[in-house]
């Protein structure tokens, strides 16, 4: 595997970092009803620690790759546990709608448990730690 196509994956998972961080803080500023007794501090929390991981990534430091990782891993989890608790409420009205639900919420488990595999191969740190000592190197000191 090139160092070439592992920089774009890189890139590619920060910028999806960046969108989920723009999209919470839209979202975060324009709340739905149950949300707007939250304070907006608290509902952009999120938005900043994917805006912060987004830039780690793309710098490629060990730190936002683990974090990124753990992150992803927790989204998923959120993710199911949301899936079995709607299912388990829903059980009676099997339809077009609670099928759409499982089917995108699934969809998003599998999703962030691939980004949490990638990011927390041990192959992928050492790609990380490749890019950090070519950048260092390309830098005159």
């Amino acid at each position: 595997m090139s160092t070439r196509a592992v920089v774009d994956r890189r890139r590619d998972i920060a910028l999806l970092f960046l969108l989920f961080a723009v999209g919470g803080a839209w979202f975060s500023l324009r709340p739905p009803d149950a949300l707007s007794g939250v304070p907006l501090w608290r509902r952009l929390a999120l938005p900043a620690v994917f805006a912060v991981l987004a830039i780690g990534i793309w710098r490629a430091s060990w730190w936002a790759r683990w974090a990124a990782g753990i992150l992803s891993i927790v989204e998923a989890g959120i993710c199911l546990v949301g899936v079995v608790s709607y299912v388990l409420r829903h059980d009676d009205r099997w339809g077009a709608p609670l099928v759409a639900a499982l089917v995108m919420a699934f969809f998003f488990v599998l999703f962030f448990a691939s980004i949490a595999a990638y990011l927390l191969r041990p192959s992928t740190g050492k790609l990380f730690a490749q890019i950090r000592g070519a950048r260092a190197h390309a830098v005159p000191q």
